[in-house]
């Protein structure tokens, strides 16, 4: 972008097939795994060590995330399954979830956002520890655990 003059290659996120080669850039680790898909290094720029590096930083970074939000999600299950019978062992569930999304700065889904206060991080179900109301074009989730609510716009 600013100022920089890349180098010319082949890369599948553009329709013409033609992108801009700029270190640490997403359409970079792009044209590198593009490259290296096709077997095409010819018309490559050569991988330094701080291309692969960023391209093997990048796929690990991938891996992490989602067996984060697997774990996130089947701990979700787990809370939804053991509610009724111990809400404290639900309300445990949904702060290791959330200390595992925290941990790896990963931005939660919104169907799993929406099932815990974001007040007291209680476990939320509807009709017995939270109210949910529809008005003037939101939603509004109230918490029975600490009495404070969210509102969400309907778009």
């Amino acid at each position: 972008m600013g100022g920089h003059s890349g180098l010319e290659i082949p890369d599948p996120i553009y329709p013409l097939g033609i992108g801009k080669f700029e270190l640490g850039s997403q359409a970079s680790l792009r044209s590198i795994l593009y490259c290296l898909r096709t077997g095409t290094m010819v018309s490559c720029l050569p991988l330094s060590l701080a291309n692969i590096y960023i391209l093997i930083l990048s796929v690990y970074n991938m891996d992490r995330n989602k067996l984060a939000l697997e774990r996130i999600e089947h701990l979700f299950k787990e809370a939804d399954l053991v509610f009724k019978e111990n809400p404290k062992r639900a309300d445990k569930y949904v702060s290791i979830a959330r200390k595992i999304a925290t941990k790896i700065n990963l931005k939660l889904p919104k169907d799993i956002k929406r099932k815990f206060c974001k007040h007291c991080y209680s476990y939320l179900k509807p009709g017995i520890n939270s109210r949910i109301r529809n008005y003037k074009s939101r939603v509004t989730i109230y918490c029975s655990n600490c009495k404070k609510f969210t509102r969400i716009p309907l778009y």
